[in-house]
């Protein structure tokens, strides 16, 4: 290998290589920059994943909403109906 990254996500002989073509400089004696990289990338993972979830419940709300407020339209409906054929029933 002497050094030279074949693939994009080979460890090469220093230790240093990269995820999803951000660089993740790993060396056995400073691993600390790779914990940061990590770490980065967990948190942007969890960010972007709560933000899909937030949407799409937000989403969901609105959704039951909409039905709900048809619902209640026409339950509403119904009864108007309903009254004003009792009255002319009378």
């Amino acid at each position: 290998m002497n050094g030279v990254l074949d693939n994009e996500n080979e460890l090469d002989v220093r230790g240093s290589y990269t995820i999803n073509g951000g660089k993740a400089l790993y060396s056995r004696r400073n691993s600390k920059t790779f914990k940061d990289e990590g770490n980065k990338f967990i948190y942007n993972s969890i960010m972007n994943g709560g933000m899909y979830l937030v949407c799409k419940v937000y989403l969901w709300g609105l959704f039951v909403k909409a039905k709900a407020k048809t619902l209640a339209l026409n339950v509403l409906i119904d009864i108007r109906k309903l009254l004003v054929f009792k009255y002319y029933q009378m």
